[in-house]
């Protein structure tokens, strides 16, 4: 594999982001005419429903030679993970299956850290078989 290859969420995260929104300002809109602490409670679910959204709607995954890098907002840096860190990928998840890795993160220098195993949800992308398919196969090789 030469090329990158760039790959994006599917478009139903922006749709409920956008929805998320519109519901927590018809429950400030409610909080502002008439306070209540249900009211105000709701709105903060519904702020943080809109928020989750937002970031996988933006979240975009990276295809790379060795590996996957994973753009995120509200991230510090991307995160890149080479093929020979990866243990296992699987879709996973119940009304949209994203893909789930566990990776051993890099040492400072530069080896493979196998102490401390994690673990990387990635939203439902668009091509997400082809995905999948790629990185299985650069775990194999």
């Amino acid at each position: 594999m030469s090329e990158y290859r760039l790959y994006r969420p599917r478009r139903s995260y922006t749709l409920m982001a956008y929805g998320g929104v519109l519901v927590a300002l018809l429950f400030a809109w409610e909080v502002g005419r008439n306070f209540a602490w249900p009211t105000l409670f709701f709105f903060v679910i519904a702020l943080a429903f809109a928020a989750v959204n937002l970031r996988s709607a933006t979240t975009q995954v990276e295809l790379t030679p060795t590996g996957l890098t994973c753009h995120r907002r509200f991230a510090v840096s991307p995160l890149h993970i080479d093929f020979r860190q990866i243990v296992t990928v699987t879709q996973a998840g119940h009304m949209t299956t994203g893909i789930s890795l566990i990776y051993y993160p890099l040492a400072a220098n530069g080896l493979i850290d196998l102490d401390d195993p994690r673990s990387l949800f990635l939203p439902a992308m668009e091509r997400q078989d082809e995905l999948l398919a790629i990185v299985q196969r650069g775990i194999v090789e």
